[in-house]
């Protein structure tokens, strides 16, 4: 009896395993891998980790297809200006290396056509690229170039991938102050544009039946791409791009009636390959997983992607001169855009007035989207800390101007720049020569009323703090130029870079009149090359390079860290970890005097890999941290603390954090961290 129940059960077995081959085939792994914002970045940053290399992501993206056929790989935009290898043919060459990777459609940023339209088609048909670019939310009728241009960018593409149809729609940037670069091309309404298209899509119209999934590329901030996928339910996916996002877990929107949907972005610049996971099975498509990898020094290089950017540096400099090998000076800091008082913010405009004659000079730190890295500098090296924005026609980047401007309206213009969320969602102001004191709580008050302007309009609320400059709840507090206090009658000489000038324009345009532009000159200095020889003349630059104090500061105490303020002296090596002293350097960079407050020194259990989100473990007991007068410092030293190393990449990184101290309403520059080289320790 025993034996006949053992056979029913085996028959049973085999026939329900017969039925579910029969009737539910496995489901079907699949892989979108996806990039943004590389701005012509081909080699490793130089910086911190040193991430990126397309050589290196060409090798991980290999690793992807040869372990599924059913990967594929996009980018979300601003694939092209932002370094030197934009130079040889506005962009071309980075379609020639995105070919080469292998991959399957990109989106238009708007990096990618601040040249105009001309240039931007001029780049694609000299690389031919065998993927589409896409851009649906643009209007071609005032183009005369139209046909070219709509055959070279569809609106969307349609993938058969592991027996999946998945419709990809590409998204340009939605943003007023960027409408006259690609005139006169328009820039529309993306949400209009993609609800239609995605009616079109889940209707099974012509060219688009059969479609299982629709993933939008969108080169626009978070907020518009949440709005998408609250407002579309259709949309599966949105990959992101524009605010250079590192996203180590997709971003979960709820809708209600319809499945979650994600958003998922990748850093930029290389530095990050996002990995989305998907299934298919039964003519349904799942979101299974979502993260990044990191694209470091643990991955060899492709060596035909690598001999390609060096074709590329020899164009180069058969046209520019040695600028990969020359040596212009050294600097013994990382120049960076942290804090609210940016190193690379303050050494370009302290080199601007060395080149150009004026009271002050001011920028934006959204327009210096470079940094100087530690060690020695190249031509190549200054060019890419301050890049924007080269034009084919002339040669050159931007240049210096002068502006005279009263005192009155200059009020007007720092809150602009401050409060605006439309140029730099943190409002941080590069300046020299002129201080500026700031309340954070009135600064955050404006941008989220700016915020609430209407999508629809794409404006920025620029008038809530344009109009009344003498208003109590504007951010600004304070100005000094030269030491003294701003004269509202007074006309100043203003050091600008184009950015700043293409600002004002952007302003008048919203209220005409508001600032005159009757003195500018044009005194034809690039920017970055006043900074090139700023860093000739300060070599090698220290803190005593770039005086901190008369810069931007809030109104309440502000305790800072720089990366460079964290010092280590190596004492012994373990097997895993590194016994030091520690020396950091508490700054208070407010105007006002700081309670008392700790510091504590933390290691990353992940060591060197940043795709995913930190561990932190505590290294050694917090230290006190005295009351600060403004602009005094404080000098903290760790005694034989043991340091986590990270073997495999051989360096040690050690972050530290300040607790929020009585007062204090500025934390972003409460943290820093800074990794050390084991290569040079025994």
């Amino acid at each position: 009896m025993l034996n006949a129940k053992r056979i029913f059960v085996s028959c049973m077995c085999l026939l329900g395993l017969g039925a579910i081959s029969a009737f539910a085939s496995p489901p079907v792994q699949i892989n979108i891998l996806h990039t943004n914002d590389l701005h012509s970045h081909f080699r490793p940053s130089r910086s911190g980790l040193q991430l990126g290399g397309l050589a290196r992501l060409k090798t991980l993206v290999d690793r992807f297809r040869s372990d599924n056929e059913n990967t594929i790989l996009v980018d979300g935009g601003d694939w092209s200006e932002g370094n030197i290898y934009y130079l040889p043919g506005a962009g071309r060459e980075s379609l020639h290396l995105m070919d080469q990777i292998g991959y399957d459609l990109a989106v238009l940023g708007n990096h990618d056509w601040l040249n105009g339209a001309d240039v931007l088609l001029n780049a694609i048909e000299a690389a031919n690229p065998k993927f589409p670019i896409l851009a649906a939310n643009i209007s071609l009728d005032q183009f005369v170039r139209r046909p070219d241009l709509t055959a070279k960018v569809p609106p969307f593409v349609i993938r058969e991938i592991g027996g999946a149809h998945i419709a990809f729609v590409g998204l340009v940037t939605y943003e007023f102050i960027y409408d006259k670069f690609l005139a006169p091309v328009q820039i529309l309404d993306p949400f209009a544009v993609t609800r239609e298209l995605v009616k079109h899509l889940s209707t099974g119209a012509p060219g688009a039946k059969g479609v299982d999934g629709i993933v939008v590329i969108s080169h626009n901030s978070s907020a518009v791409n949440k709005i998408l996928l609250q407002t579309i339910p259709q949309i599966n996916l949105v990959i992101g791009a524009h605010d250079h996002h590192k996203y180590t877990k997709p971003v979960v929107v709820s809708r209600m009636g319809a499945a979650d949907g994600w958003l998922v972005e990748a850093g930029c610049h290389g530095q990050y390959l996002g990995h989305v996971k998907m299934e298919f099975q039964s003519g349904k498509l799942k979101l299974v997983d979502s993260r990044l990898h990191q694209v470091d020094s643990l991955l060899p290089e492709n060596p035909e992607i690598a001999a390609s950017v060096t074709r590329v540096e020899a164009e180069i400099e058969a046209e520019q001169g040695p600028v990969f090998h020359d040596e212009l000076g050294e600097s013994h800091l990382e120049l960076g855009d942290e804090g609210v008082a940016p190193l690379m913010g303050s050494f370009a405009t302290d080199a601007y007035l060395n080149a150009v004659s004026g009271d002050f000079a001011l920028d934006y730190m959204s327009f210096i989207y470079g940094r100087i890295p530690r060690g020695t500098l190249s031509t190549a090296d200054v060019f890419n800390s301050n890049p924007g924005i080269y034009h084919p026609d002339t040669g050159k980047a931007w240049t210096l101007q002068t502006l005279g401007i009263t005192g009155k309206v200059l009020s007007r213009l720092l809150n602009f720049l401050a409060a605006t969320t439309l140029l730099n969602p943190d409002g941080s102001l590069a300046l020299s020569n002129i201080e500026v004191v700031f309340s954070p709580e009135l600064l955050s008050a404006q941008r989220k009323k700016a915020a609430k302007v209407s999508a629809a309009e794409h404006l920025p609320g620029e008038s809530i703090f344009l109009e009344s400059p003498s208003s109590l709840d504007l951010p600004i507090r304070k100005v000094l130029v030269r030491g003294e206090p701003l004269d509202d009658s007074r006309t100043y000489q203003m050091v600008v870079n184009t950015s700043i000038i293409d600002t004002i324009e952007f302003m008048n345009s919203k209220i005409p009149g508001l600032i005159s532009m009757d003195t500018l000159k044009d005194s034809g200095v690039e920017a970055w090359r006043s900074i090139g020889t700023w860093v000739t003349k300060n070599s090698p630059i220290d803190f005593n390079s770039i005086p901190l104090d008369s810069r931007l500061k809030t109104i309440d105490p502000d305790l800072a860290l720089y990366s460079d303020d964290i010092q280590w002296e190596p004492l012994r090596a373990t097997k895993t970890s590194i016994v030091a002293n520690v020396t950091v350097k508490v700054r208070n960079m407010g105007a006002s005097l700081s309670h008392p407050s700790t510091l504590s020194l933390r290691s990353n259990f992940l060591g060197g890999d940043e795709s995913r989100d930190p561990v932190w473990q505590s290294i050694g007991q917090p230290l006190e941290i005295a009351a600060l007068a403004a602009r005094e410092f404080q000098i903290l030293r760790f005694e034989n603390v043991r340091i986590p190393k990270d073997g495999l990449r051989k360096i040690a990184g050690i972050s530290v954090e300040i607790a929020k101290s009585l007062g204090e309403t500025n934390l972003t520059n409460n943290s820093a961290t800074r990794w050390f080289s084991l290569q040079s320790l025994r």
